[in-house]
């Protein structure tokens, strides 16, 4: 899906299925970060669209998976048009899947 230091230029978001967000750590290992599955997105990928900067992790998809694939300028278009919309439902995502990856 994306790789550690790619320009974000699709959204994700995960119908079914599982993906694991992952990085490799100095010493050669991977870390899991966490994994998304079916109605979630990835934060890294969403902050990486949000601050036009590179992935910062490897998102690979573990399994059979559907997956809507959403280009970035549609997706900051609508977070510009709908403020506080965009706003309270990427916090509730956030907070969530911060509180998940703490689990892991």
């Amino acid at each position: 899906m994306n790789a550690e230091e790619k320009f974000c230029d699709i959204f994700y978001m995960v119908l079914d299925g599982s993906i694991k967000v992952s990085k490799i750590s100095e010493e050669g290992r991977e870390v899991v970060l966490y994994r998304i599955g079916k109605g979630e997105i990835c934060i890294v990928n969403v902050s990486c669209i949000l601050s036009e900067t590179v992935f910062s992790a490897t998102a690979t998809v573990e399994c059979d998976s559907e997956i809507v694939a959403i280009p970035s300028y549609i997706v900051s278009n609508y977070l510009i048009q709908n403020p506080p919309i965009s706003k309270i439902s990427l916090f509730k995502h956030f907070v969530e899947n911060g509180r998940n990856s703490n689990e892991i």
